[in-house]
């Protein structure tokens, strides 16, 4: 009997029984039968039944209940939407330094006294006045240096259907090994192997009503420091939901380091400030 109905062999679309029960069989075309199942299998008052298989559901239920259940099927069994998904990966660092320094010779005779010697030939502004053989002045210098750099990467899915994107470089590294022997001889060994600096995400996202979005992201961006050679990494892992079209702050790190020096007749300071932010988006392309 259960062959003849999901082969169609029976057009059986609903019998009546003693019990006032109907059963029909329901052809499943946009989302798998078992999610189907589990969806529809609460909604089913004993003793009625729900099962299926071959992208067919059979419904054993009340008039009144099959009703419902065809509403509700019309509403979930919609094919997946076309989404883009853009993230955006913001990197701010700023570098402030600041130094005071004043500097002055008096000289009488063959003996002279002097303070800051070289300060009056370094950059920044310097105020200074000669008299004699006395010489003071001060040298202010302030510098501001701002590196922004800004990365958005795109990927297409279906809705509900996780995707990855992956993008960068593979860059050699450097392990230096020292091997001290019974005999006290020292061996230098030095070994080079490639490691990924790349960037990307892993995501899905699921549709809510007409306008909300509900995405599942795991965004990472890594990269390689220009004087120290060291890689830095930043990852991320959140749920969030918010408006289709709309960008989306997913995550922030945020950091400022400050370092003062003080001696005689001189001051200085440098401030640094970086600032990383991770924005989503989601369009519906259908």
């Amino acid at each position: 009997m259960l062959i003849a109905l999901l082969s169609g062999a029976l057009p059986l679309a609903r019998a009546h029984g003693a019990s006032g029960m109907v059963t029909e069989v329901i052809a499943v075309g946009n989302r798998p039968v078992d999610e189907m199942i589990a969806i529809l299998r609460p909604m089913v008052p004993r003793p009625g039944s729900v099962s299926g298989a071959y992208g067919k559901i059979i419904i054993r239920t009340t008039p009144e209940n099959m009703r419902e259940i065809r509403t509700i099927l019309a509403t979930l069994d919609r094919p997946p939407a076309n989404l883009l998904i853009s993230v955006r990966h913001s990197l701010t660092d700023e570098v402030r330094r600041d130094l005071y320094e004043a500097f002055g010779e008096v000289r009488s005779g063959d003996v002279g006294v002097s303070t800051g010697r070289d300060a009056g030939s370094g950059r920044g502004l310097v105020i200074s006045h000669e008299e004699g053989e006395q010489t003071a002045g001060v040298r202010v210098d302030k510098a501001r240096n701002v590196g922004a750099e800004d990365v958005t990467q795109r990927v297409r899915v279906l809705e509900g259907k996780e995707a990855f994107i992956q993008s960068g470089q593979s860059v050699p590294v450097t392990e230096t090994q020292r091997v001290v022997s019974g005999t006290g001889a020292t061996t230098v060994r030095r070994s080079t192997s490639y490691r990924n600096v790349d960037s990307g995400f892993h995501v899905r996202a699921r549709l809510s009503g007409d306008d909300r979005v509900t995405v599942d992201i795991f965004p990472q961006r890594n990269r390689i420091d220009a004087q120290s050679g060291v890689i830095d990494v930043r990852e991320a892992s959140t749920v969030l939901s918010g408006r289709l079209g709309r960008w989306m702050q997913v995550a922030g790190v945020g950091g400022t380091a400050d370092e003062s020096r003080r001696e005689i007749g001189a001051s200085s300071g440098t401030s640094t400030r970086s600032d990383f932010n991770v924005y989503l988006k989601v369009e519906r392309l259908d």
